[in-house]
């Protein structure tokens, strides 16, 4: 068994963060994934933030800012365009801006990079660890609770400038895909990438993975991001 799954198997998170993400809205659970459990299952959706939908207040609650932005009766593309240029807005709600943009026909930058998402198969269930550029990352795990940790935390930010720096040639390689892929099958490792112009997706087994030019530095930077995540929640 390879790095990133070896370590997937051994790490069970044992401690989380409550809060939610982005601030203000849980998203509504999207297909279900097989084999996770259900507190996981149901963030696995929002990872991607591709799904507006999911994101709306629901009735009777605070409605956050960015909900405001982009849920309005008519959202003005001016100001959704603000929030996904804002270095200072949490990730994954540019992206849903973003989002929001390419639905409705805006020109739009390429390829501007805010999350990292590794797709692990482990038996017949999912590991999956997902990276953002404002520091924050998420891990799903097949056995114990989801791990959330929106807080930037320092002793994270040296893989995650590492995951970052090995995403960008990969990143300047793939074409945006439309819609979404299901899960990965067995033995196929995705990785998955949020830009501005959309999800660039590759994939291939753990093994050809590591080999590669271009996938293996950044399956390494994974592994050691998910070590240093198991370190983190372990202490907590």
């Amino acid at each position: 068994m390879q790095a990133l799954q070896r370590l997937m198997k051994l790490l069970r998170p044992t401690a989380v963060s409550e809060a939610p993400a982005p601030a203000g809205a849980r998203p509504v659970p999207g297909p279900s994934v097989a084999g996770l459990p259900p507190a996981s299952a149901a963030l696995y959706d929002g990872l991607f933030c591709d799904r507006l939908e999911g994101f709306a207040p629901p009735n009777g609650t605070a409605v956050a800012a960015w909900q405001a932005t982009l849920f309005a009766r008519e959202p003005r593309a001016v100001a959704v365009r603000s929030l996904a240029d804002d270095a200072g807005t949490e990730a994954r709600v540019r992206a849903l801006a973003w989002q929001w943009l390419r639905e409705h026909g805006h020109t739009l930058p390429a390829r501007r990079l805010l999350g990292v998402i590794f797709e692990v198969p482990m038996g017949s269930s999912l590991d999956v660890l997902a990276a953002y550029t404002d520091g924050s990352v998420r891990l799903l795990h097949h056995e114990g609770p989801p791990a959330l940790i929106d807080d930037a935390h320092p002793a994270l930010q040296a893989a995650l400038r590492a995951v970052f720096v090995a995403a960008r040639p990969i990143v300047n390689r793939l074409e945006p895909e439309s819609g979404r892929r299901k899960p990965p099958s067995l033995r196929q490792v995705r990785l998955s990438f949020l830009t501005s112009d959309g999800r660039c997706t590759g994939e291939g087994t753990m093994a050809a993975l590591q080999v590669d030019p271009l996938a293996g530095p950044l399956i390494a930077a994974g592994a050691q991001l998910l070590a240093d995540v198991g370190k983190l929640v372990n202490r907590r």
